[in-house]
């Protein structure tokens, strides 16, 4: 699976792209201008991209482990109460009711 960092930042970049060809258009700039402009804008927002990207993996991965270490999933065992041990063979099996 790819890291966080790296689908932000191509989501980042593509957006970047798109942006200045459509402003480049709309400013009736010669098209190689255009497509440099929207390269370099493509590149610059992927490097920027990613340092977000970066960032927003730790956050989600600290608040992860956060909210795990303070939300413990009990054991059923634990939880369940103990009535009743009906030997079954060789096995023993605990039934509540």
């Amino acid at each position: 699976m790819q890291s966080e960092g790296r689908i932000i930042a191509v989501a980042v970049a593509l957006a970047a792209f798109v942006i200045a060809v459509v402003a480049g258009l709309g400013a009736g700039v010669a098209t190689d201008v255009i497509l440099f402009r929207a390269l370099v804008a493509m590149v610059i927002c992927q490097a920027g991209g990613m340092a977000v990207g970066e960032v927003f993996a730790r956050v989600r991965a600290e608040h992860a482990a956060r909210y795990i270490k303070d939300h413990p999933i009990p054991s059923v065992a634990a939880l369940a109460p103990v009535e009743q041990v009906i030997e079954v063979g060789e096995e023993t099996v605990e039934k509540s009711q």
